[in-house]
């Protein structure tokens, strides 16, 4: 009996799953390293479909597209990346969610406009091998969005935009909370109104508290910093 021959078989598949595994070159060791991609499974049929010869993977935020299959086109319509196959569009997303996409495969075409749409985006466009190791990537050479965008955000801190953006989490937090007891008080009405008397009872404090911080003012997110805390801390004690 060859006891060797398990090993081995389990040596090599261990190489194969290896091989088949996505990576990335490390820009200052020039080391493949390996890229985890978390997938969603739960795909939503009007938004992709997926069939033996198209392969299009989002990763659980949607920030990146994985797209594989010969004779696919890449083109843009509007505010989204659209897929066809042939006069079939069988994929289309916000450019908003997108962080990166990547071209898994040969065969695949691009329009100039979503290129431009890209780079204007900060989006960028990843091209991997068939062993899954990356040999492009194109972004752009001027100011992208993202880098505006951080400025912006830190800008944020000292004027208006930051205490506007903190308000409307909070303002958003608590109408949620509200909602929320609001959809489990409706089916205690008929059978349980002492229960139900307490959870309204909450659920309209709740209301009271996201309206007070709509009407909130401020220049900056430093000078509220403390109330919008405060009435969230009170809010979800409630």
């Amino acid at each position: 009996m060859n006891r060797t021959a398990p090993a081995a078989a389990a040596f090599k598949e261990a190489i194969d799953l290896k091989l088949l595994t996505p990576v990335q070159r490390n820009l200052f060791t020039g080391e493949p390293e390996p890229v985890h991609v978390d997938i969603d499974h739960a795909i939503p049929e009007d938004e992709t479909e997926v069939d033996d010869v198209i392969s299009l993977v989002k990763t659980e935020d949607s920030a990146q597209l994985i797209l594989s299959g010969f004779g696919l086109f890449l083109g843009k319509k509007s505010e989204r990346l659209i897929v066809r196959k042939g006069k079939e569009v069988v994929y289309q997303f916000p450019f908003f969610r997108i962080q990166e996409v990547v071209i898994a495969s040969k065969g695949i075409s691009i329009s100039s406009d979503l290129l431009e749409e890209l780079c204007v985006r900060g989006i960028r466009l990843n091209f991997w091998g068939s062993t899954g190791k990356p040999y492009a990537l194109i972004t752009s050479p001027h100011l992208n969005a993202t880098i505006q965008t951080r400025r912006d955000q830190l800008e944020a801190f000292n004027d208006h935009r930051g205490f506007q953006f903190s308000r409307s989490v909070v303002e958003g937090k608590i109408r949620n909370q509200e909602k929320l007891l609001r959809y489990f008080a409706k089916y205690l009405k008929k059978t349980d109104l002492a229960r139900f008397e307490k959870i309204d009872a909450a659920a309209n404090s709740l209301r009271t508290h996201w309206k007070k911080v709509r009407e909130l003012e401020g220049d900056s997110i430093d000078t509220r910093r403390g109330v919008l805390m405060g009435i969230e801390g009170t809010s979800s004690r409630v």
